[in-house]
């Protein structure tokens, strides 16, 4: 009897235990949770001016995918280097109305934190009263430079959004052969398509994002322009209609 009896004070006590520490653990997830979420929140209160682009404010979150700057010349370049036409120009939507909140995103086809992020863009670049422009950072090697030399030379055939999606979700080289393939789905010219993924005009686009990127220190995917806003991370719906209304409230910058 006393040894049952010990058993028993034994196994309650483990019992108890093991109770403490799911208790604890569903507790610490809570604490770590709302850490993130004061995190975030405070990334989007706290702004800065930007040196090298009058006007504008900037601001970085927690979830970036980081890549190679130096493959894009980001920390090599003394200074953020030429754009070919105007700072607002480059950055956002030529056709953009005043009524309509200009936002640029900046995106890479290999950045997991983008294919996380970009389904909320797609959504954004919908509505009537945003003008989005979708920007090329291939910081991630070789297979990001492919991948955005397609999509933007699809882009001079009006299928850009069907390529940046299906390069975003392919693990794989963009080869001529899957590119041509890719071509004959969204009903385009593939041999066009790959003369001009190396044609002057996808240079001077690349060019253009990666001067973007060094002037608003975007040294990682995803990273976005809102207004004249700038944020570096990954942002949530709740965090880009905030971004959109602080955008809406400020002088704009262009």
């Amino acid at each position: 009897m006393k040894r049952d009896a010990q058993e028993h004070a034994g196994a309650t006590r483990r019992g108890l235990l093991k109770l403490g520490v799911l208790l604890a653990l569903v507790s610490g997830s809570a604490g770590v949770s709302a850490l993130l979420r004061r995190r975030n929140a405070t990334a989007l209160d706290s702004f800065e001016p930007v040196p090298d682009a009058p006007g504008f404010l900037r601001s970085a979150s927690a979830q970036v995918t980081r890549g190679n700057p130096v493959l894009l010349g980001l920390e090599t370049e003394p200074g953020p280097g030429p754009l070919s036409t105007g700072l607002c120009d480059a950055l956002f939507r030529a056709d953009r109305r005043p009524d309509q909140t200009a936002i640029a995103y900046f995106t890479d086809a290999r950045c997991a934190i983008c294919r996380v992020m970009s389904p909320l863009m797609t959504e954004l670049d919908a509505r009537p009263d945003i003008a989005m422009r979708w920007h090329e950072l291939p910081l991630l090697g070789p297979m990001s430079e492919q991948a955005a030399r397609a999509a933007l030379a699809a882009g001079q055939q009006d299928a850009y959004a069907f390529f940046q999606k299906r390069l975003a979700e392919t693990p794989v080289l963009a080869t001529p052969e899957f590119l041509r393939d890719l071509s004959r789905q969204a009903g385009i010219d593939a041999e066009r398509l790959l003369q001009d993924m190396h044609g002057p005009a996808v240079d001077r686009q690349l060019r253009d994002t990666a001067s973007l990127a060094r002037r608003f220190g975007f040294l990682g995917t995803p990273a976005l322009v809102v207004g004249s806003v700038a944020v570096l991370g990954r942002v949530d719906r709740a965090g880009m209609d905030r971004l959109i209304q602080l955008a809406r409230s400020r002088p704009a910058a262009c």
